[in-house]
């Protein structure tokens, strides 16, 4: 032991207090997150992880933490003066007045930071206190400035739950235009239910190495904050990435954010999202899903209205002899009243009840498609509300189309679904519907308008039809729902969605399933098979709607229905116990791929279908407890053998030998092995040669031992 003298000691002790006092910057570890601070400013300057990498880092002028927008200004760190607090919980940043003085009063924060109790992730949370005459108009928080590519920028994802953006792998600014600037240097992903990408409070920054992903802790509060990203002309390679809540602070109130963890991870998104999936599991237990759901490969939309009812057990023992056990019926009445009135133009009442039992007693629900939102104008007194306010829509053979396109008196009106009269009315009716033995029901427009009515309206409706019918089932289309709130009571989504990255969804939130549109591509089979998304094969008759056609009809998907659907039953516990790794499993790209992006694309919208390009090699993992399913598919045009690199101990226990059983496409066992592997290393799995379209699958258990 050395000795050093009391004096020596209180020397060094002086010294260091002046270098801290003295030194421009300050540095502080939240586990193992090193994140160093601006010390006048208060501004983030450096985050480094010791597997991440250095994710962000920029200058003293550049430097971000929190933004607030009033009268016209941007006030933020730069030009503040911060004090910063360390204490055994952590630090704390205040700011007086963030951005300056302001000629009628300030705008005061605070932002505490310190360690998540998980080990892996730090915590952000933030205050904003409007002392001055107006109201803000905008938060960014936390607002992240100098954000950087770890590795290849192309490789680069900022990955929301409905979909992934490679935000460094185009140009800030397209060349060759003289376009408006602020739409092509930021970005907004909007948390608004119109099919957008950022559909949960959670993303991630990063690539199959590492990266950051980040959740606020709010679960189904209002609102949600929205993502904005900015890069740099002059460093394409810095990025700003803030949390943007645009709900106003009156003069005198005080705004919180909430908490936000900041995970930063080796590998790829899946890894990241871990503590987001326990914190959903807190919040959003557990609750019964019909049996054919959870474990069904998908459903069939049919416009009935194209046949009769007589002809719905024809469609339910074709839909089961393609492993569909779920038909969704469209235009079985004829819409716009309540109570809801079937169309005598296909059979009687008691022929479509007749029809459905007998679907049912094939193993078939079948879920009429229910609007109670757009209603007659005869029904407006009713509820108090003004007529000819919505719009007037008509299905014609298969296809809706608007009666007035050019304007005029529409005939309907909009529901507000906040309306007490209409939600007793909407209990009553399904209850009728119950009684009479239908127990499946599909929701047009679930539109809850940020309130929890619409949600406990079909709670108890639920609670009633699982008295008669515990696999009754309930589908909405929550294209303009909180998905937060829709995950409460929906079994499966019916939106117009082709093939979407839906990886963090499946992975955290799993219920409601949602739908992947497949009208004939076998390739979109497969590959949301792989994914454990719930297809919706609608096959569709030259120049008719989308869902007017037996699947048997359609040679080409129905093969691929039944080659997924046998492989869904034979690795089943992966799908329904497990959970879903996606393309995380690879430790690094087994083909490039980059998203394309339109020119002056400011959304994240997934109406565009040309958004995902699909890539030659398609790779997705299952985690069931201590084993692997790596599905492998050729999306290629080519025949090719596929080499699979996988760092196991991200997933599996250090076993140090894990047993790889490989199948073939049609789900035989090829050959097994015991592979040895030292803490750390990589594995590789080949397949044989893959045909176009072709599967495979490997198995991968760890087995313990030297």
């Amino acid at each position: 032991m050395k000795i050093v003298s009391p004096g020596l000691v209180g020397m060094i002790w002086l010294c260091s207090m002046q270098l801290w006092a003295e030194s421009p910057s300050i540095g502080f570890t939240f586990n193992e997150l090193e994140v160093t601070f601006d010390r006048q400013t208060g501004a983030i300057l450096r985050m480094n992880h010791p597997t991440a990498g250095m994710i962000l880092e920029t200058t003293s002028a550049l430097g971000g933490l929190i933004n607030v927008a009033y009268s016209g200004r941007y006030l933020e760190p730069a030009g503040s003066q911060a004090t910063i607090v360390r204490s055994d919980n952590g630090v704390t940043i205040t700011w007086d007045a963030l951005g300056g003085d302001l000629p009628d009063g300030k705008i005061s924060a605070l932002v505490t930071i310190k360690s998540a109790p998980d080990g892996r992730s730090m915590i952000m949370a933030a205050k904003v206190k409007n002392e001055a005459r107006d109201q803000t108009t905008q938060v960014l928080f936390p607002d992240l400035k100098g954000l950087r590519p770890v590795g290849d920028p192309e490789a680069m994802e900022l990955r929301m739950a409905l979909g992934a953006v490679n935000p460094f792998a185009h140009p800030v600014r397209p060349e060759g235009r003289a376009r408006y600037y602020p739409p092509f240097i930021w970005k907004r992903f909007p948390f608004e239910p119109i099919y957008q990408m950022h559909s949960l409070r959670w993303m991630d920054l990063g690539n199959l190495a590492g990266g950051l992903s980040i959740f606020q802790k709010k679960w189904i509060d209002e609102p949600v904050p929205s993502l904005v990203t900015r890069r740099l002309e002059a460093d394409p390679n810095w990025m700003e990435l803030g949390w943007q809540e645009l709900t106003p602070v009156a003069p005198g109130q005080t705004w919180e954010s909430g908490e936000y963890w900041l995970t930063p991870h080796e590998g790829g998104w899946a890894k990241g999202i871990e503590p987001y999936r326990q914190y959903v599991q807190q919040v959003n237990p557990p609750r019964p899903v019909p049996k054919r759901i959870r474990e069904g490969l998908g459903f069939q939309t049919f416009w009935i209205n194209t046949q009769s009812y007589q002809f719905i057990p024809k469609l339910a023992a074709d839909a089961k002899a393609h492993g569909i056990d779920e038909i969704c019926l469209w235009v079985w009445c004829n819409y716009g009243f309540i109570p809801v009135r079937h169309n005598p133009r296909l059979g009687t009442v008691e022929e479509l009840l007749a029809a459905i039992k007998q679907a049912r007693a094939q193993g078939v629900g079948v879920a009429p498609f229910f609007n109670l939102k757009n209603l007659d104008d005869s029904l407006a007194s009713r509820y108090g509300v003004a007529p000819g306010t919505g719009g007037n829509w008509a299905f014609d053979g298969g296809a809706p189309t608007s009666r007035n396109p050019l304007g005029g008196p529409s005939g309907q009106f909009d529901m507000d679904t906040r309306n007490p009269v209409w939600q007793q009315d909407v209990i009553d009716e399904f209850k009728r519907w119950a009684d009479l033995g239908v127990t499946c029901f599909a929701w047009d427009v679930f539109q809850e308008y940020g309130s929890p009515g619409l949600v406990n309206t079909i709670r108890q409706v639920r609670e009633y039809v699982r008295k008669s019918d515990p696999e009754g089932s309930f589908v909405v289309e929550p294209y303009l729902a909180n998905m937060e709130r829709v995950s409460l009571v929906g079994d499966y989504t019916w939106n117009w969605l082709d093939y979407t990255e839906a990886g963090p969804y499946l992975n955290a939130v799993r219920y409601p399933r949602l739908n992947c549109n497949v009208e004939s591509d076998p390739r979109v089979v497969k590959m949301a098979f792989a994914d454990g998304l719930y297809i919706n094969a609608m096959p569709k008759l030259p120049d008719a709607g989308n869902g007017t056609k037996l699947i048997s009809e359609q040679p080409v998907l129905a093969a691929a229905l039944k080659e997924a659907g046998a492989r869904r039953r034979q690795f089943l516990a992966y799908f329904t116990e497990g959970c879903f790794l996606g393309e995380s499993v690879l430790s690094r790209p087994v083909c490039s791929f980059v998203r394309s992006r339109k020119d002056g694309e400011i959304g994240g919208a997934l109406f565009d279908a040309g958004r995902f390009e699909y890539p030659e090699l398609f790779v997705r993992g299952h985690q069931l407890r201590d084993k692997l399913l790596i599905i492998v598919l050729n999306n290629g045009a080519v025949p090719r053998t596929v080499t699979v690199p996988s760092k196991l101990s991200l997933w599996l226990p250090q076993a140090g030998r894990y047993r790889t059983t490989y199948y073939d496409g049609g789900g035989e066992k090829v050959r097994e092995q015991i592979d040895s592997l030292a803490a750390g290393t990589e594995w590789t799995g080949n397949t044989d040669s893959l045909s176009p379209l072709e599967m495979a699958f490997f198995e991968i258990e760890a087995v313990g031992g030297a």
